[in-house]
């Protein structure tokens, strides 16, 4: 199962404000034309408006648009009460992908190994979201939607047909015909360089047209992994087991700011980059590693970049540098990180 809320930032926003229930309503950090929308609900998105779009845009496309401003101690509330609702089921395995969205595998929920019966898992499947869907509109007094399939692949494809507020099950007997109305860019997993090269090579982007070339030729145009991974997709296949993401071997740690940082004395630099060092230090030294190099990228603003960036905090135009520094011994102290750190910035 994939489950999901329906627009989650505006959902809790809009459910403590009823009056705006049936108004196009957007969550951003601000109002001005430079911000950008995190979260919008579906009449917004019949005006066309879509997350991560400016709100100059938005609001030439819906001038009526409500801004509402974010609200974290909301979410963090409403995200417990969504996964006590998905822990409390006992399923075999549950993936977090964010803060409203995770994945189940209800296998040990739905199946009876001594007399299968595939209609029975389905009732039972489709009987299970139900509930899950009433106890999380119960507890949070939002919406979600659950896509059903026997993988990911079908349970993400699934999901997108259940919203909003809804359920779907994409059966193994009908995936060949739901799969056969779809183009490639529709896949999970399958970005817009790899669709934009399959529609360059082969002349066409239908998974019902993909479907009839050879796995070899495929890997001959994407590569080996990708052409497999696209033969595979375009037949419903996905051996992926849920949980799999969070088993992942770990080999390296990183603190990331992608946002524009505004120095305005010389040792302010320095300072930023050792608080960064004890953030790394702390996750580290949580799961008990030392690591034994180090690198050191930033992002400096562009000779030619413009003061004031389109996007509020953003960075705007810069040039990236980046060194690695091979540590005398691994560790995982802050001081030595930040110590090391500073001297790369120098």
């Amino acid at each position: 199962m994939h489950i999901d809320f329906d627009c989650f930032f505006a959902a809790v926003s809009i459910r403590d404000q009823p009056q705006h229930a049936d108004k196009p309503v957007a969550v951003s950090h601000g109002s001005s034309d430079a911000s950008e929308i995190a979260s919008c609900n579906y009449i917004a998105r019949g005006f066309g408006v879509k997350n991560g779009m400016w709100m100059s845009t938005a609001r030439k496309l819906c001038p009526g648009i409500i801004v509402l401003p974010y609200e974290f101690a909301k979410y963090e509330a409403a995200s417990r009460e969504f996964y006590d609702v998905v822990l409390g089921l006992n399923a075999l395995k549950v993936q977090a992908v964010s803060i409203d969205e995770v994945l189940v595998d209800v296998t040990n929920l739905i199946n009876d190994s001594t007399h299968p019966d595939i209609d029975g898992e389905e009732t039972r499947a489709l009987d299970m979201a139900t509930r899950i869907r009433d106890r999380c509109r119960e507890r949070t007094n939002c919406e979600v939607s659950v896509g059903i399939g026997p993988n990911i692949l079908l349970a993400k494809l699934a999901l997108r047909a259940a919203k909003p507020a809804g359920q779907y099950i994409l059966r193994t007997s009908t995936t060949a015909s739901f799969l056969a109305t779809k183009n490639v860019r529709d896949l999970p997993g399958i970005g817009p360089k790899t669709s934009e090269l399959i529609l360059r090579s082969f002349g066409t982007d239908t998974i019902a047209d993909i479907r009839d070339i050879k796995a070899s030729r495929l890997a001959a145009v994407l590569g080996p992994k990708t052409g497999q991974r696209v033969y595979e997709l375009c037949r419903g296949i996905d051996p992926t087991p849920v949980g799999a993401a969070n088993e992942v071997e770990r080999k390296s740690y990183s603190i990331n700011v992608n946002w524009g940082v505004r120095f305005i004395s010389a040792d302010q630099p320095e300072r930023f980059v050792k608080g960064l060092c004890e953030e790394l230090a702390k996750r580290m030294k949580e799961d008990a590693v030392v690591g034994g190099s180090l690198v050191v990228t930033i992002a400096a603003r562009h000779p030619q970049a413009e003061r004031r960036t389109e996007k509020w905090l953003g960075c705007g135009k810069t040039e990236s540098m980046a060194r690695s520094v091979r540590l005398v011994e691994p560790t995982a102290e802050a001081e030595v990180m930040g110590r090391v750190a500073a001297r790369v910035m120098r």
